[in-house]
């Protein structure tokens, strides 16, 4: 089998109870749903994007798919009227959990214990079949993150499985030369030619190689043709080297002895959004995205100087932070809604001050315990930073994508040896 998104994870539950299904290529896919649309990118089970502490619901593409799901409803509801008995055109479970999501900011119990139940992470175990996982750089809906948690779980327990980062998915379109969905051109397309390959491999006995382990696509690489050229390979999806920046005043530096000062912002009431950014459900759809920025006094930032030579950045960057935040820490107790909730995502900065958000991703942190230093895997990206440019770190309040944090709260970061950013470089 070979689907993408819903099409990805419909192979998954195929294969863990059919045993005539011979292997799988699952496509833009996620492995916890609960992640997918609640994330939170702290305080996850270890090896797993799983939250252990629900994180903020996103809005965009929730809205998104219930209005369309609820539209499409209305279409066919005099052939079929049972589309609008209950929640319109969904399972029970959605609009309760949507209601809950829109007034709490979180994703509710019923709602988590059900999306887990239709995750792969949730019965990985049975997965024992030869699986190709195909995610992409262009997704805002299951990130990178999504197919290396289900990457990691397979080898773990000695399935057979590879993995090829590619140019689209949700928030994008195919490069040139990867893939078509209308038109397969195995010799013209880096990733058809790899799927042929496969299947030539699993369902015909070819003993070809089906390539290597792992390949991610560089989009700073010119070519024609086949995007063969824009590929790198390795035997591991750990690529990187980390590069450990610290913050320091408004600074990211290289030096922890330089890592001094601090920065202060106030998150915004009931959620309300202070920050705007390129809505993720149909950005790419429209003429004019909204711009990356932040209202002044809800955020922090720090920027390197510019550098002296590119910056190639493969994988999640990792985020060691302390903040101190009086009111958060006073409301432990009180359950998901009264934590404190953040927003952290890399921009890169032009010579000429152009700023623009890499992908579009971005990583919640619903923060369960504000006294104690929380470690943010922040979703993976595959980045180069020309010379020249500045890498910017940005914390903010709140995302027109997600709800925020319901609690108006002064926060502060302070810059320190341990407060780092570390970014997996690519020579």
């Amino acid at each position: 089998m070979m689907g993408g998104s819903y099409g990805g994870q419909i192979q998954f539950a195929i294969a863990s109870v059919d045993p005539r299904l011979d292997t799988i290529i699952p496509m833009i896919t996620w492995s916890d749903l609960t992640y997918s649309l609640g994330p939170n990118n702290t305080g996850q089970a270890p090896g797993t994007v799983r939250p252990t502490t629900p994180g903020a619901a996103k809005l965009a593409w929730s809205l998104g798919f219930t209005g369309s799901g609820v539209a499409n409803g209305v279409q066919h509801g005099q052939t079929d009227p049972h589309r609008l008995v209950g929640c319109p055109n969904f399972a029970d479970f959605v609009c309760p959990t949507l209601a809950h999501a829109g007034v709490t900011g979180h994703l509710d119990d019923a709602g988590i214990a059900t999306m887990r139940h239709a995750s792969v992470s949730s019965y990985i175990h049975r997965i024992r079949i030869p699986t190709f996982l195909l995610q992409g750089e262009a997704d805002t809906l299951f990130n990178l993150n999504e197919a290396s948690a289900t990457y990691r779980a397979l080898r773990a327990q000695g399935t057979p499985v590879k993995m090829i980062w590619h140019s689209w998915g949700h928030s994008g379109d195919p490069a040139p030369g990867d893939f078509d969905h209308s038109v397969l051109d195995p010799s013209g397309q880096y990733e058809t030619g790899r799927i042929v390959r496969w299947f030539d491999h699993y369902l015909k006995g070819d003993a070809g190689s089906t390539g290597p382990r792992f390949a991610y696509f560089r989009d700073w690489i010119d070519y024609e043709g086949n995007a063969r050229p824009a590929y790198a390979t390795a035997n591991q999806p750990s690529v990187g080297t980390p590069h450990i920046l610290h913050l320091g005043g408004s600074a990211l530096t290289a030096d922890p002895a330089a890592a001094t000062g601090s920065q202060s912002f106030v998150t915004p009431p009931a959620g309300a959004p202070a920050s705007t950014n390129p809505l993720d459900a149909v950005n790419y759809l429209t003429p004019v995205s909204l711009p990356e920025a932040d209202a002044r006094g809800t955020f922090a930032s720090w920027d390197t100087g510019a550098l002296a030579q590119a910056l190639d950045v493969v994988g999640p960057p990792v985020l060691d932070l302390r903040v101190e935040a009086p009111v958060a820490a006073s409301t432990q107790s009180g359950g998901p809604a009264g934590m404190l909730v953040l927003f952290a995502r890399l921009q890169d900065v032009a010579p000429d001050g152009t700023v623009h958000d890499i992908k579009q991703q971005i990583a919640p942190m619903r923060i369960s315990d504000a006294t104690v230093p929380v470690r943010v895997t922040m979703p993976a990206i595959v980045h180069r930073f020309e010379a020249g440019h500045r890498l910017r770190l940005v914390v903010s309040s709140s995302s027109v994508n997600y709800r925020g944090g319901l609690v108006s709260q002064p926060v502060t970061i302070a810059g320190g040896p341990a407060q780092t950013l570390t970014l997996p470089v690519v020579s």
